[in-house]
C-alpha cells in the first residue's frame, strides 16, 4: 500500500486536469498480490463485494493482443455506507482509493519496471526496452505456466479420487490417491487424520516403491485383514492416527512376515 507524497500529488492534478483534489481516484493505492490469474477475478469479486467500487478496468485489456506489459485488475473504490459511517471510518467518507489484484510474477514486473523505466523518464535504448519487453513476456508465459500445472493437478486429484471411489485399485500410489483410499478404508478410526503426519509422505511412498508395491491394489494386499478390529484395541494416541503413520504399521507387519 502506498500514499502519494505531495510533488506526485500536484503533478498529476495538473496533468489529469482534476477539478478537485477528491476526484483523483489513487491518491492512496493498494495491491493485492493472487497466486494465479484465475484468482485475480474471484478476489475482485470479493473487493466488489466488500467496497463501493465506482470502476473496474483490466489493464490487460489495453495492451492489445501483440503487446506484453502491466497486467492488472484496478478498483477505483470508496467505503460503503455500512463502514464509513462507524466513527473510527468518519474521516475516510467519501475519500476514494484504488485498489490492484495482481499476481506474484506481475507485481514483480511492475515493481521492477517502475524503477527501471519511470524513474528514468521512460524513454530507454532500444536494446534495453527489447530486453524488458522479453522479460515481460517469459513472466507472462510463466503465469499461463503454473496456472495449468495447477490445473493439471486439480484433474489428476479429482480424477484419482473418482476412481479410488468406485474401487478402481489399479491407480498408482502417490500422495492423493493413497490419502484418499486410506481415508475411504479407515475414515471411521475415531481418531483417524487425512493430513499426512511426522513422517514425511516422500519416505513411505519411496519404501512403497523400493517393496515393489506401486499401485494401490498391490498395497491392498499387505493390509491385514482384521486390522481394524486389532488396531482399535490398541489405546488412543494424543497425536491422532495420521497416514503415514498407518503406512508405517503395514509396512512393519508385511516387513516382519
Amino acid at each position: 500500500a502506498r500514499v502519494k507524497v505531495f510533488d506526485q500529488f500536484e503533478a498529476k492534478l495538473y496533468r489529469k486536469k482534476y477539478v478537485r483534489p477528491e476526484d483523483m481516484t489513487d491518491f492512496a493505492a493498494l495491491r493485492v498480490i493472487c497466486y494465479l490469474n484465475q484468482d485475480k477475478e474471484i478476489v475482485a469479486g470479493l473487493l466488489q463485494d466488500n467496497f463501493g467500487v465506482m470502476k473496474k478496468e483490466d489493464k490487460s485489456l489495453n495492451l492489445g493482443v501483440d503487446k506484453m506489459g502491466y497486467n492488472a485488475i484496478h478498483l477505483d473504490a470508496m467505503l460503503k455506507n455500512d463502514r464509513d459511517s462507524l466513527p473510527e471510518h468518519e474521516r475516510y467518507k467519501n475519500l476514494k482509493f484504488e485498489i490492484q489484484v495482481t499476481t506474484m510474477l506481475q507485481h514483480t514486473y511492475a515493481e521492477i519496471e517502475h524503477d527501471l523505466i519511470y524513474k528514468t523518464g521512460n524513454v530507454l535504448p532500444e536494446k534495453i526496452q527489447r530486453q524488458i519487453n522479453r522479460t515481460s513476456t517469459e513472466l507472462e508465459g510463466l503465469d499461463d505456466e503454473f496456472e495449468q500445472i495447477m490445473n493439471d493437478i486439480d484433474n489428476h486429484i479429482k480424477s484419482t479420487y473418482q476412481k479410488v471411489d468406485k474401487n478402481e485399485l489399479d491407480v498408482p500410489i502417490d500422495s492423493p490417491s493413497l490419502r484418499r483410499y486410506l481415508y475411504k478404508k479407515f475414515g471411521d478410526i475415531s481418531d483417524f487424520k487425512p493430513q499426512f503426519g511426522y513422517v514425511n509422505y516422500t519416505y513411505v511412498i519411496n519404501q512403497l516403491h523400493s517393496m515393489g508395491i506401486n499401485t494401490l491394489a498391490e498395497f491392498e494386499k499387505i493390509i491385514p485383514d482384521n486390522f481394524k478390529v486389532r488396531y482399535s484395541k490398541i489405546p488412543a494416541s494424543k497425536y491422532g492416527t495420521y497416514v503415514t503413520g498407518l503406512v508405517v504399521w503395514f509396512l512393519i507387519i508385511h516387513d516382519h512376515k
